[in-house]
């Protein structure tokens, strides 16, 4: 079983090189790199995700980022960051709710 997961893991990181929009790819691949302890290489992968200039603006990527770093306990600071371009992109989003929850806390 552990074969299987290790070639899954390889295809999809290989496929979600490609530009393009590969939510639930994206998703099933964090997930499994989270079920076998891969916290960082999820961390990576929704990074890239969400940061690369060659995948097309996504509100979906800043989305998977903010829950992944919620979940790790990230600080305030980093929340914010990734909040903030969510709302550049979708000011209508129920996360923005939060955002302005964590921006009163922080003072700003």
């Amino acid at each position: 079983m552990l074969d299987h997961s290790w070639k899954t893991s390889v295809n999809l990181g290989a496929l979600i090189q490609i530009p393009g929009v590969w939510d639930p790819f994206v998703k099933s691949y964090v997930e499994m790199l989270e079920f076998y302890g891969d916290q960082d290489g999820a961390r990576e992968v929704l990074t890239n995700y969400a940061y690369d200039e060659k995948f097309p603006s996504n509100p979906n990527d800043h989305i998977y980022l903010y829950n992944f770093l919620k979940r790790e306990k990230a600080p305030r600071e980093k929340l914010i960051s990734v909040l903030k371009i969510l709302y550049q992109i979708v000011t209508s989003h129920k996360l923005m709710l939060e955002f302005h929850r964590l921006l009163r806390k922080s003072g700003k």
